[in-house]
């Protein structure tokens, strides 16, 4: 099944299980902003230890780790404390916005110290685009206050 979106939830206990939650593509990220419900967001209402072999959770572990069986309130917060696998889009948009940021930071608070004037955006990008040293990936942020 290639149109599905992983959330994965990891308990760092002393049973470390990995659960699963099928979802469509890009809901995910809309229920977390409010901008879907619930039910528009799951593919299955099933809770996986791991789809691909399917392995289904057992009620065990998930009364072990979130001491309940209840499914709609485990894959509620499975989707809200998980991490959300994302696609190949999503890591490209969040890298090019990125690499933007960064570019607006050097062009307003950077000046050229032979004309005074900000360098202009054409020669940041390429300077960016040459640096191999450090490349933009989806783990940096900025913080630009100013």
């Amino acid at each position: 099944m290639s149109d599905v979106q992983l959330v994965r939830f990891r308990n760092d206990g002393k049973r470390g299980k990995t659960f699963e939650l099928m979802c469509h593509p890009g809901m995910p990220a809309k229920f977390r902003k409010g901008l879907i419900g619930f039910d528009n967001v799951l593919i299955s209402d099933e809770v996986w230890l791991n789809h691909k072999k399917g392995i289904r959770a057992a009620d065990g572990d998930l009364e072990d780790i979130f001491g309940s069986t209840d499914l709609p309130a485990i894959t509620r917060r499975i989707l809200e404390d998980g991490d959300i696998q994302l696609t190949q889009a999503e890591r490209q948009a969040i890298v090019d916005k990125k690499r933007r940021e960064i570019i607006n930071y050097i062009h307003k608070y950077y000046v050229d110290p032979k004309t005074s004037l900000p360098h202009p955006v054409l020669r940041v990008e390429n300077a960016v685009a040459d640096v191999k040293v450090c490349p933009v990936t989806t783990s940096m942020f900025i913080n630009a206050t100013g």
